[in-house]
């Protein structure tokens, strides 16, 4: 008989209509579920006061190449619309050209001249055209903006009068104006890792603020990568992929939204929050992310980035699955009044829980919510630990194979126990805490320890006016 055992760490403390682009592309240059988000790590890695200083450095180098006298366009032939070029920061801080080949009431969508890559790349240069352009527009016109607008609030208002690539002098007053405060959507061939060599990863888009504050615009930048199958599309083999661009879009406009109502918000509410961004604009479930976490289960809600690789995409998994199920428990306006609260993480949690009068905290939540992942039925509980709209089986095997030392803060440890005869009763002895990693040595300075791939914080409150 087998029997699914929960080990807990307890602590103490609607779709648019849109039309679709007939292609012929090769599908050897499509590589589905290959795609990350790298907005988490620019908008808290490089978003600082001392990369803010070394960037003033990096952006003044690259400022040397610019000649506002010859910016051309770049081969037209899949355009019919062309607004004008300016240069824009890219992913290295880089100067981009763009063209500005769609317009909207709310939105202006820019192209960036160079879709090449940085290695021999035998397919030659990412493609876009005029018809996915406008199909763009038209949804974050139509549903991704009046959704997430309204469910999430607005963006700031900015209008490029106060950008500061301009008061340092690398373009004239004026570049940047955009009197209407529309939002930027910025496609381009990002300068991550498969920008420069052949590998299965890459950058979807991102949200940084640092471009807003360059730029003075609401800017989204998304990736030029493979938009014949990830845009709206008549081939049978790509259907389950051509919403990832709308997707992604989505996603990294709550990111915009978030930044701008709560910019301290923890990875790991905001990240689920993006992610169910993406289903409440109708582009269903990230099962990518969500497979890579019913294969890693072991994994702390709050750590994020605890295991190396891109094991991190169970990080989003589950952060996306936790908002889904408090959605399908407590209701959309739950999600919505925990997106707008001024707090963060479980204290904001546990405020919203208590005034919509749920009747217990965060602990129990998740208690409640790791259950429900590992058995997903309403036979028990009254429907608590169940998942109304997506059917979920962890992989027992991946989860034993590669399980971990411990139990991670606020994660689980999924295993399945098996037992000769009938089990009435089982007892658990839990361990103790670990002890701190970090020691006092002589003349009060603090230790980390040493050992093998140490990632050891230590958080405390100092009085630096001592």
């Amino acid at each position: 008989m087998k029997r699914v055992l929960l080990f807990f760490s307890v602590l103490l403390i609607a779709f648019a209509l849109c039309g679709v682009v007939d292609t012929q592309a090769d599908t050897d240059d499509f590589i589905p579920d290959r795609k990350i988000d790298a907005g988490l790590m620019l908008r808290e890695e490089k978003s600082d006061a001392e990369f803010l200083e070394e960037a003033k450095t990096l952006i003044s180098e690259n400022a040397k190449d610019i000649n506002l006298n010859q910016v051309n366009t770049t081969d037209s032939s899949n355009f019919t619309y062309n607004g004008g070029t300016k240069y824009f920061l890219g992913y290295e801080l880089e100067f981009i050209a763009f063209t500005l080949r769609s317009v909207g009431p709310n939105v202006e969508v820019w192209v960036a001249n160079n879709l090449n890559y940085g290695y021999p790349n035998p397919y030659g240069p990412d493609e876009i055209t005029q018809e996915q352009v406008d199909l763009l527009r038209d949804e974050f016109e139509n549903n991704i903006r009046p959704t997430v607008t309204g469910f999430f609030g607005n963006e700031d208002f900015h209008d490029g009068s106060n950008a500061v690539l301009e008061d340092l002098g690398y373009f004239p007053e004026g570049y940047y104006a955009n009197p209407e405060g529309k939002v930027l959507i910025l496609v381009e061939n990002i300068k991550d890792e498969s920008y420069y060599t052949n590998v299965d990863v890459y950058v979807a888009g991102f949200y940084w603020q640092a471009l807003e504050y360059y730029h003075d615009l609401n800017i989204v930048t998304l990736d030029s990568y493979a938009w014949f199958a990830l845009m709206p599309n008549n081939n049978p083999a790509w259907q389950d992929y051509q919403y990832e661009v709308f997707g992604t879009l989505a996603h990294e406009y709550q990111h915009l939204i978030h930044a701008d109502h709560d910019p301290s918000e923890e990875k790991w509410l905001n990240e689920g929050m993006s992610g169910f961004t993406q289903y409440l604009c109708g582009y269903g479930h990230n099962y990518t992310h969500v497979e890579w976490f019913l294969h890693f289960p072991e994994n702390s809600l709050l750590e994020w980035g605890d295991y190396d690789g891109t094991e991190i995409l169970a990080d989003y998994g589950q952060a996306y699955l936790l908002q889904l199920y408090i959605s399908e428990q407590f209701g959309q306006e739950f999600i919505r009044a925990l997106a707008t609260h001024p707090k963060q993480g479980i204290e904001s949690l546990n405020e919203v829980l208590r005034a919509f009068s749920i009747g217990f905290d965060f602990e129990e939540l998740f208690r409640r919510f790791t259950v429900a992942v590992a058995i997903d039925n309403n036979s028990v509980g009254n429907g608590i630990y169940e998942f109304k709209s997506i059917d979920l089986q962890i992989n027992y095997d991946y989860a034993a194979y590669y399980n971990k030392e411990g139990v991670p803060i606020f994660g689980a440890d999924y295993s399945i126990l098996e037992f000769k005869n009938c089990l009435n009763r089982l007892n658990l002895t839990m361990g103790e805490y670990y002890p701190m990693a970090w020691q006092v040595i002589q003349g009060g300075y603090l230790w980390s320890n040493s050992g093998y791939s140490l990632d050891n914080a230590l958080i405390f409150e100092a009085d630096l006016r001592r």
